[in-house]
This record gives C-alpha cells, structure tokens and sequence, in this order.
C-alpha cells in the first residue's frame, strides 16, 4: 500500500471520529436542552407534585440527572474518540513529515487550534462541557438548599453534589494540555526521527528544514 493510499485510509478514520464527537456533542446540547425544559415543566402550573416531593426537590433532581449526563457524554467524545482521533492525526502528520508530496496540513492543523490564546482543542472541547455541567451543578444546589433547608436531607443532597462536582473539575483538568517540557520531549524526539529518516532516504529538503543554514553536524562514533 502505498504513502497516498494509507493516507487517504487514516483521512476516513479522522472523518469518522470528528464525526462521531460531533454527534456526542449534538446530544449533549440536546440532553442541555431538554434539562431546561423539564426544570421550567416543574415550575409550570401543569405540574402536580406527588406527596412529599416538592417543585424544588424534582427540579434539581432534573439538574443533577441532567449534569450527569453531560459528564457522561464528556467521557465518551474526550476520552474515546478524541484520543483515536489524535492517534490518527499523529500518524498522517508523520506521512506529510515524511512525503512532501502529500498536503501539509497536521501540523498547520495543530497551530490553528491552539488559537491566540494557545489553548488545545482537547481543553476547549472540555469546556464545552464543564461549563454547563457546572451551571446544572449549581443550580441543583441552590434548588435542593430551597426545598430542604439545612436538614440531614440536604446534607446527603449536598455529599452528592460534592461528588459531582469534583468529577467537573476532573474533566477541566483532564482536559488540560500536557506539560510543556513532556511536550517538547516528544517534539524533540518526532524531529530526530524525521531526521533520521530524511538521512536515509536521501531527502535533502527535509534534512535541510532540520537544521539552521551553516549549522555544523558531528556525528558520534
């Protein structure tokens, strides 16, 4: 199989888990939305509530409900599909490193997502889902403080909500780059063998894109 070939195969593998984050991230919107509208059904004059349960415990049941499956949704498109999706991009952008023939577009790719800011696409996409799972955890809060006061119910309403919270928390920092110095370990370690492999086959543009002009190269040995 042939450099264009494979990387034609790695560009369906990218589609299909860009495509599939998208659709994590639709239903995480929806499952957002429909949260609102559950919390705003329990306020309406329609809703009769059964015995003890009040307005206010059943809507921050729906936000509690509604923020974990924010963070579930989170689970699945940042720890399953984002991290394939990386893995594949990482290997195409190998193939352009070592075949100027194909598009250059990886590497292109990673500086435009880290924006002015450089903020990772991987923490961005986290964002998108810490912060209303946040909001859904607050209002949950306040809700259940509304309907129980400060009683033992509310105690355990507050434990689980701490729990909850803390699992927010864990996905924004999961979400985090890697650090910096780890980072240019790898970049370090992807340009040597670039290098290398530009030595070998004889491709003296990339060689040359390696080193600065009058550079002096000793080889040990």
């Amino acid at each position: 199989m042939t450099n264009i070939e494979v990387y034609k195969e790695l560009g369906t593998y990218e589609r299909h888990f860009n495509q599939m984050q998208g659709i994590h991230r639709t239903l995480a919107s929806t499952w957002l939305l429909g949260t609102f509208g559950g919390i705003g059904y329990v306020f309406s004059s329609h809703f009769s509530h059964p015995g003890a349960f009040e307005p206010e415990q059943v809507a921050s049941l729906i936000a509690l409900a509604g923020a974990s499956g924010i963070f579930l949704l989170w689970i699945l498109d940042v720890m399953v599909y984002h991290r394939m999706l990386v893995a594949v991009l990482k290997e195409s952008k190998r193939l352009e490193a070592a075949d100027h023939e194909l598009p250059q577009l990886r590497a292109s790719f990673e500086t435009q997502a880290l924006g002015p800011w450089r903020i990772g696409a991987r923490r961005k996409i986290s964002l998108f889902y810490a912060l209303p799972a946040a909001g859904l955890w607050v209002a949950a809060l306040a809700l259940t403080r509304a309907a129980v006061g400060n009683g033992p119910l509310s105690q355990a309403s507050g434990i689980w909500l701490a729990i909850l919270f803390g699992c927010v928390v864990w996905m924004f920092m999961m979400g985090r780059p890697k650090d910096s110095q780890q980072t240019n370990e790898l970049k370090n370690m992807e340009l040597m063998q670039t290098l290398d492999d530009a030595w070998n086959s004889q491709d003296w543009d990339t060689f040359d894109k390696r080193h600065k002009k009058d550079v002096l190269v000793r080889w040990a040995g």
